[in-house]
């Protein structure tokens, strides 16, 4: 258990593990070079088939961030508009029912 008084800036990085459940013997290493890369190659053979369902966009960061363990945040820039339709309200009130769907359309049309 990791207790956290959320003091810092941010959280630090955390491992999730099972107590009391042995591991299965797939996940002992062998510390030899050609057991690392054994063991490398027989993950990426479980984990490759699961790419393909992995949008593009998300599996380029997912692989270009690899190192750092975690995907930056994108913040993209609000863009905010105010819009003042001189005289809306009042065409509005004088329109006849039948005029009431051209005037709607046309504002939509303008606020597109």
């Amino acid at each position: 258990m990791v207790e956290d008084d959320l003091t810092d800036a941010q959280l630090g990085e955390y491992d999730i593990s099972l107590k009391g459940r042995r591991l299965p013997s797939s996940i002992v290493l062998d510390r030899s070079v050609s057991g690392l890369v054994t063991e490398i190659q027989e993950s990426v053979k479980r984990v490759e088939p699961l790419a393909s369902y992995i949008p593009k966009p998300i599996l380029s960061l997912l692989v270009e961030n690899a190192d750092k363990r975690q995907i930056p945040p994108d913040f993209p820039k609000p863009t905010v508009m105010f819009v003042n339709l001189i005289g809306l309200p009042e065409s509005v009130d004088k329109a006849t029912p039948a005029e009431e769907a051209s005037i709607v359309l046309s504002c939509s049309r303008v606020l597109r």
